[in-house]
Formats: C-alpha cells, sequence, structure tokens
C-alpha cells in the first residue's frame, strides 16, 4: 500500500482507489519502473489486503487478468504478450485437443479494444533515409519485396535507438528495411545463425571434428559456420564449404534447424541437404572429415546443436529404408 512517512492508511486515494475498484468494476493498470522509463505489466484485480502489526506495514494482493477475456483497453504489448501466452498452453496440448477446442469455437472473433502511442515523426527523415536506400533494404541489401500502392519500393524507416527510448528521429538514427527485417528488429531474439551442409555421396554422409582447444574440440559436425551480415544463408554455406573443403556445392533442399544455448549464446543452426559439384575435399579447418552410413552418425560424439539434425537423418534413412 501506499504509505506517508512509513504510515499505512487505506483512506489514502491511492489504496482507496484499489480498494473500490471492485465496486467500480475499474481495472489496475500495474507499471513497473525501470530508470526513468515505465513497463506496463498487466491488467489487475483486487484480491485481499493484508497487514503485518509487527511493523504496520499493509499491502495488496492484485490478481492478473487476461486481457483477452477483459473489455478494458489494453496496450499492443499487452495485448501480443498475453496472445503468447495461450498461443503457449496451446502448444503444450495434443492436436486432439486442439481439434476438440476448435471444432466448437467461434469462427468471428471478438474485437478488443487497443491504445498505442505514436510519435509525430518528420517526412523530411522518412522521405531522407527511403532515397538513400532507392530500394533496397539496408539490412539484407535485398531488393524491396513489393510495390507500394503508388509503385515505389515498399521499406519500412527504422530507428535503430527506438524513440521511446530517447532516439533521435534523424536520418542518422534511421534505416530503410524490408518488412521482414524490421520485424525482426522489433521481436527476434539475439541468436547467431549458422549453417550445415548434408553432403551425401555413395548413400554415406560427410561429418567433420573439430580442431582447437575449446570445449567443444573433437566433437564432430556437419561442416558449415556462420552466416554473414550481408549473405543468405545459402550464399554463408557455400561460401562456408569453399572454405573448410575447398569444393563448390549445389544446394538443394532445406532440411530442418536446430536450436541450442551455448554458453557464448544462442545458435540457429539451419541445414541444407547439398551436392559437391567441383573441387577435391581438403581439411583446411578440421581436425578429419570422413563419410558414414546413416546407422553410424550415432556413434560420434555430436555438438549439442547437430544432435537434432542427426537424429532426424537416422530417422529419415529409418522411413526410406536405408
Amino acid at each position: 500500500m501506499y504509505s506517508l512517512r512509513d504510515v499505512f492508511k487505506k483512506e489514502y486515494k491511492y489504496n482507496r482507489a484499489i480498494l473500490n475498484s471492485v465496486n467500480t468494476n475499474t481495472p489496475i493498470y500495474v507499471f513497473q519502473k525501470e530508470g526513468t522509463r515505465l513497463f506496463l505489466q498487466g491488467i489487475f484485480r483486487y484480491e485481499s489486503d493484508h497487514h503485518d502489526p509487527s511493523d504496520g506495514s499493509r499491502w495488496f494482493i492484485l490478481q492478473k487478468v487476461s486481457t483477452l477475456t477483459t473489455d478494458k483497453v489494453m496496450t499492443e504489448d499487452e495485448y501480443n504478450r498475453e496472445l503468447q501466452k495461450q498461443v503457449n498452453r496451446s502448444k503444450q496440448d495434443s492436436t486432439k485437443k486442439r481439434e476438440s477446442r476448435l471444432s466448437k469455437a467461434d469462427k468471428i472473433p471478438e474485437k478488443l479494444s487497443v491504445s498505442s502511442t505514436e510519435y509525430k515523426r518528420n517526412p523530411d527523415v522518412i522521405a531522407e533515409v527511403l532515397e538513400r536506400a532507392d530500394g533496397i533494404c539496408e539490412n539484407c541489401r535485398k531488393p524491396a519485396p513489393f510495390l507500394r500502392s503508388d509503385l515505389t519500393p515498399y521499406l519500412e524507416v527504422h530507428h535503430e535507438i527506438p524513440l521511446a527510448e530517447g532516439g533521435e528521429d534523424t536520418v542518422e538514427n534511421a534505416v530503410a528495411l524490408c518488412p521482414n527485417c524490421h520485424r525482426e528488429c522489433h521481436h527476434a531474439t539475439k541468436v547467431t545463425t549458422v549453417t550445415a551442409g548434408i553432403i551425401v555421396e555413395d548413400e554415406k554422409i560427410l561429418i567433420a571434428q573439430r580442431s582447437g582447444n575449446d570445449d567443444l574440440a573433437g566433437k564432430w559436425e556437419f561442416p558449415g559456420g556462420k552466416v554473414k551480415r550481408s549473405e543468405t544463408p545459402e550464399e554463408g554455406l557455400q561460401r562456408e564449404l569453399k572454405e573448410e573443403l575447398g569444393i563448390d556445392v549445389k544446394l538443394h533442399t532445406y532440411f530442418g534447424e536446430s536450436v541450442y544455448e551455448y554458453s557464448s549464446g544462442v545458435i540457429r543452426l539451419m541445414a541444407y541437404v547439398a551436392e559437391k559439384i567441383d573441387g577435391d575435399y581438403t581439411v583446411n579447418v578440421h581436425k578429419d572429415i570422413k563419410f558414414v552410413d546413416s546407422h553410424e552418425l550415432n556413434r560420434y560424439d555430436f555438438l549439442p546443436a547437430d544432435i537434432p539434425i542427426v537424429e532426424k537423418l537416422i530417422d529419415s534413412y529409418s522411413i526410406l529404408g536405408q
């Protein structure tokens, strides 16, 4: 509870507002302060209040309510957090349970009220940044994916230091991004993208043993490496296989991915089926390389991020009867 000079009273207006919220059906918006900024933690309702006679302190117990089941105005961030919570819970259920709920669910969704804060942006900044980009995303370096109704390339101007965090609305603090890169800036977690090539010759799969002196030295992996900022995963993999093994490859299907958190950070490993089209195998960065049968893969000590790819490979070959 709010206190004045360490005196807690229900009669203080802030405390009284929370106590009366049950009768007035008023939502309680809870914010957490970090420095000079406030972050909405959710919408709550009054549950009970308590008192400790030893020091005279009083406090409230508040119960968080799902913003998706309330008719109160919420922020867009709060809506997205609550929706993601429900999606995560849904993922834990079986397909059968989800199908049962879907068969009874309303096909036309209810409407919710969502509030947002907009900044009065300088149109000259937007125009200058778009002209500088000249139709090319300044992150992935790819052309804009489509055109606007006025037939100009569709790029979005993004502030590198967000306006909400005190960033300046200037050309120097802004970049033109394609929609995919723009959403990545706002929503993606920090990961390092790494590629791996699954090279099959004579029904055997190429694996490579790491060199070096760190904790991962001696473990096995599928050859590949980090994707540079200016590269697509496919371009990065072709470059890495040329540098590591001295071969040129043609990439076929995308095989799958694995996400693993090492002590150094989160790795997203993206694996592609690759075919050597030129060059002789040379061991440039690894301790050793070898071709092995699929049923032999589990005999090797693979890097943690590679293990799900190994398991999927074994299952794939099992299904194919190989």
